[in-house]
């Protein structure tokens, strides 16, 4: 008996669907909405019952992580009415270097966005902010929005990029201290633990709805088993599934062990409408190779090379 699966990309370049494919069910795999995170939260609650401390984590890992996206119009400048969020990246150095999936990285020019509270903020009182509406809803004037509140879009540009293995480095002026310091050098093994996470995104909510009741692409915690394991020896490469829930917009993001170990990048995910089960599968380069090209492009493009970044895990 031949089993059909559905494929696609996570940022939902590409689907593929069996004639037997409930197609309803495949298209709330689209994008996040509250069914998709209860299933994603059911397997959180059996590993971390406290949603506080889950919480954290995903807040841990996701400092690490950048939501990437591209104009809704190309003809337009990029603004917050014309951001389309694609999917992640994952910072791997303090100079602005991120993995991610290649399909993410096929529509260019992507930009990432950082938001914030200017110093107008801190320096008025809080009962001339604006009126309190709800435990989390303040409303402000538009003039008090320009004055406390900014958002800004960074460019990026391709560093390299496989379609083959399904992975792209590329290169945002931004420096942090917030990057995964270890990328391991070879696939996790089965039954390893592994988790995926992102502190933001972007939610629709409707009126009268609360944030619970948003959908789109918002934050997210995911976590699965490692499954089995494929090593490319010719791209240097591997990629290994994961029994993990994953949907449309979290391409690209980390795939790490509990010690945030970076074992892989999120890049598609496998649909069993036998059982309604999700498979997600991670691709990963050898660090050496990783760090050949972002050494090789910081020769070309930096007078300063930063040398602190992409180390072996010792595990």
């Amino acid at each position: 008996m031949v089993t059909k699966f559905t494929f696609w990309s996570l940022c939902l370049v590409a689907i593929v669907t069996a004639s037997c494919v409930d197609q309803e069910e495949v298209d709330k795999l689209r994008f996040d909405n509250p069914e998709m995170r209860e299933r994603q939260n059911a397997y959180i609650r059996q590993i971390i019952p406290d949603p506080k401390e889950a919480k954290v984590v995903r807040n841990r890992i996701g400092a690490r992580v950048e939501l990437v996206g591209r104009q809704k119009n190309s003809e337009e400048p990029i603004s917050k009415k014309n951001f389309h969020g694609l999917g992640r990246i994952v910072a791997i150095s303090p100079d602005g270097y991120f993995l991610t999936a290649a399909h993410v990285s096929n529509w260019t020019p992507l930009f990432i966005k950082d938001e914030g509270k200017t110093e107008a903020f801190y320096a008025t009182p809080e009962d001339q902010r604006g009126q309190r509406i709800s435990d989390v809803a303040i409303l402000y004037t538009e003039e008090e929005m320009k004055r406390f509140f900014y958002t800004r879009y960074t460019e990026g540009r391709i560093v390299w990029t496989s379609e083959q293995v399904d992975l792209a480095i590329v290169k945002f002026d931004k420096k942090t201290d917030d990057y995964f310091r270890y990328i391991s050098n070879e696939p996790p093994a089965r039954g390893t633990l592994l988790l995926c996470a992102d502190d933001r995104g972007i939610l629709r909510i409707k009126n009268n709805q609360g944030i619970e009741d948003g959908t789109g692409n918002g934050p997210f915690l995911s976590a699965g088993k490692a499954l089995d394991s494929q090593t490319d020896e010719t791209n240097r490469s591997f990629s290994f599934g994961i029994d993990m829930v994953s949907r449309g917009g979290m391409s690209g993001g980390p795939i790490v062990d509990q010690d945030d170990n970076l074992y892989g990048i999120l890049s598609q995910a496998v649909y069993k409408p036998s059982d309604g089960d999700i498979e997600s599968i991670a691709v990963m380069l050898h660090p050496d190779k990783i760090l050949e090209i972002i050494e090789a492009d910081r020769a070309q493009n930096s007078k300063d090379p930063h040398r602190e970044t992409v180390e072996a895990s010792p595990h």
